[in-house]
């Protein structure tokens, strides 16, 4: 039975806030045996069986149980593992729990299942809810429209949340009994500080609201101030001929009363060093400078937050110069080359070392990258000679060397070959990587490349369907400028024009005007206000009404949406992004222009809901319908199987639990017409197994270095390969 949008919204926060991607269900890790079952009573008045059970795994959703008119439940077929329950209702007088009384999974008592078992007595008894209202001020300008009113803690997430009205009121409803920390957000343009309902700038100093069951706390007042904000510039040693620095860093602020990290936490630097976090509620802060999530300094050069020096800012107040100079030297372990023999192969060891990576390049390019590597190099080529590198993060190098150089020698009196059918596109970087699937595909001249930040998703995805109509790459960059390799790849391709997706801050101002350098056309920007809109532009600049078919994707997370990039290209249609529990109006807009004949959805619940379909059906004169697996490497094969016929002469495979790489997969792949697989960085999961040996692919391509994609991954690609 499928849960309303209330117990589906339920749900999917709870998945955001714990880490599990709301897409389709992780593989089930043993035989499906299994069953847990208990009792759910609600107070007088309601009914059981508006409450829904959702049954949670470490690392995946394993699906939701209905509750009957005795209030009992239970879910079989569960396979052994660790549970934590969640019962949702769409009751607004009822408020949700998870079991035993806790208020996420967070703090959820977890049930273990062993193989075979059936766990019995998992009773829960729900509350009455209560509800807290209010009135927020706001400063002179600002918008109450923009404005949020939330009961949340670093453990559970958020556990409700409402917007505050046009007249400045507030209500939350549906809360659980007892104490919420209160947290205001301001979403509009104007310098307005987020802050915990007091005015604290940090949770544990914020005071609790009580609220009793099924009670009413009234009149709770609370205003925001206009932002402050603290700059400055983060400087280390000059570089010299023995000393290698990165590129980065982050600052970060804490309530100088309590050490909690507030709600703005950290902001990278820019490339010279300079960073500002702006929004700041008026109190006291201490400011920690990172680098690879540790504290490196504490302003002004303290060693510790006990003895760093308070900031004490004002409402609106700009503090400038808050700087930090950072030096520090590390030991390099020095790389181990082994030859090839006729029984084992040519070896490099590259130790870790905690403050850097490795690079290992051939003169006809990058081979690899990584913060180790233990293993024959990627695509070894005898006689050629191969150079290391030790890549330092910012802020810290070594005083001894920092690049070897080694030559590998074919052993002789020895036969055999490789197969050459699974290959690998990959960079030191997923910026390298992207520019490698491009040269591997486009030649100079091409008409467009567009280009997407490529530290998120979304504005990327948007970018694979129009890209692959244009005939052209999709290449990554940072939100502040332009990676080198980058630059040398738009220097190469010598495109006609260049097209960005997404506004600011995803692509910064000064990145459109560094791109006018490698064009003599129009650098052009296609942006909305979100990610759905931004989808939207893309669609609007490439498909015309009356296309035969609309790609739907959720669009808060990336698996299922990488998959409809190559089947989208195929079939001449754009992909549209949705929330998991609705369609936003932008989107609903660009449906009702374009008139497509066909809507095809990406995922199962939760990723898109049953409701989301049933408003879809309003869009088309054709079908709606859905290509659903398990989990997200199903998914990919639905789609997969849904366009592409066996003896394909090409499948790319990409890492499934990451995005970069799988996103510069798409425009290749529609070129090359074929598809987009998805693996796990260790293993190839036998879903994908199946569908490889079904697609007899002539060719393997491989996106991403180690360990996006193990070398073992490689090894058993070998396997799926049609014999030449």
């Amino acid at each position: 039975m499928v849960a309303n949008r209330g117990v589906v919204a339920t749900l999917t926060g709870l998945a955001l806030a714990i880490g599990i991607a709301v897409g389709s269900p992780a593989p089930a890790i043993a035989t499906t045996t299994g069953s847990i079952s208990g009792t759910v009573t609600v107070p007088d008045g309601a009914s059981p069986e508006t409450v829904y059970v959702g049954f949670w795994g470490p690392n995946r959703f394993a699906g939701t149980a209905s509750v009957g008119a005795d209030g009992s439940f239970a879910m079989s077929g569960l396979a052994a593992d660790t549970y934590r329950l969640e019962f949702a209702t769409g009751d607004k007088r009822v408020a949700p729990e998870w079991w035993e009384d806790a208020r996420s999974g967070g703090s959820a008592t977890p049930i273990v299942v062993a193989a075979g078992q059936d766990v019995t007595g998992i009773d829960a008894s729900l509350a009455l809810a209560a509800t807290i209202s209010g009135t927020v001020t706001l400063p002179e300008g600002a918008d109450p429209a923009q404005a949020s009113v939330s009961s949340e803690t670093r453990v559970d997430g958020s556990v409700g949340s409402t917007a505050v009205a046009a007249d400045g009121t507030f209500t939350l409803r549906q809360l659980s009994p007892g104490p919420h920390k209160l947290f205001i957000r301001y979403a509009g343009d104007e310098d307005v500080a987020d802050a915990w309902w007091d005015g604290a700038v940090s949770e544990s100093a914020s005071a609790p609201v009580v609220v009793s069951e099924g009670g009413a706390v009234e009149d709770l007042n609370a205003s925001l101030a206009p932002g402050a904000r603290i700059s400055g510039k983060v400087t280390i040693p000059p570089r010299d001929t023995t000393t290698t620095w990165g590129t980065t860093f982050s600052v970060g602020i804490v309530d100088a009363e309590t050490g909690e990290v507030t709600g703005s936490e950290r902001t990278m630097t820019s490339p010279d060093g300079s960073y500002e976090i702006s929004d700041l509620a008026p109190g006291n802060y201490k400011v920690a400078f990172y680098y690879d999530s540790q504290i490196r300094e504490w302003w002004d050069d303290a060693a510790d937050i006990g003895s760093a020096r308070p900031i004490s800012l004002n409402a609106g107040e700009v503090r400038t110069a808050v700087d930090a100079r950072l030096d520090a030297l590390v030991s390099l372990p020095e790389p181990v080359f082994t030859e090839a023999t006729c029984s084992s192969l040519a070896n490099l060891k590259l130790g870790d070392f905690e403050h850097g990576t490795w690079s290992w390049t051939r003169a006809d390019g990058p081979m690899g990258s990584g913060d180790s590597f233990d293993g024959e190099p990627e695509m070894l080529k005898f006689g050629a000679a191969y150079t290391v590198t030790a890549n330092f993060d910012e802020g810290w190098g070594t005083t001894g060397l920092s690049t070897w150089r080694h030559v590998f020698h074919e052993p002789s009196g020895c036969d055999g070959s490789t197969s050459g059918r699974v290959s690998r596109l990959e960079g030191v970087d997923r910026f390298a990587t992207a520019v490698e699937a491009s040269e591997s595909e486009f030649a100079a001249g091409v008409d467009v490349v567009y280009i997407a930040n490529g530290l998120n998703f979304p504005d990327a995805l948007a970018a694979g369907p129009v890209a692959a109509a244009n005939g052209g790459p999709v290449l990554l960059v940072a939100p502040w400028f332009v990676p080198d390799v980058v630059k040398d790849e738009l220097e190469r391709l010598q495109p006609k024009r260049i097209v960005v997706l997404g506004g600011e801050p995803s692509v910064n101002a000064s990145v459109l005007t560094e791109l006018r350098g490698f064009t003599s056309g129009r650098v052009s920007r296609l942006e909305g206000v979100d990610r759905f809109a931004t989808a939207v532009e893309a669609s609007e600049s490439e498909f015309a009404a009356g296309v035969d078919v609309v790609y739907i994707a959720n669009g808060l997370n990336f698996p299922d949406a990488l998959a409809a990039g190559p089947v989208a290209a195929a079939n001449g249609g754009p992909v549209l992004l949705v929330a998991p529990w609705f369609v936003p109006d932008v989107v609903k807009d660009e449906l009702e222009r374009l008139q497509p004949k066909r809507i095809v959805v990406l995922g199962g619940e939760p990723s898109v809901n049953a409701s989301v379909l049933t408003e879809l059906r309003g869009f088309t004169s054709g079908r709606v319908s859905r290509l659903e697996g398990v989990d997200r490497f199903a998914t990919a094969v639905e789609a997969s199987e849904s366009e592409f016929a066996a003896g394909v002469d090409v499948v790319y495979i990409a890492n499934g639990l990451n995005f970069p790489d799988a996103l510069a997969a798409g425009p290749v792949a529609a070129a090359n017409g074929g598809p987009v697989l998805l693996v796990a960085p260790w293993f190839v999961p036998d879903v994908v197994k199946d569908e490889l040996e079904r697609l007899q692919p002539k060719r393997i391509v491989v996106l991403g270095g180690e360990p996006s994609v193990n070398a073992s991954v490689l090894t058993e690609l070998e396997q799926h390969v049609s014999a030449p």
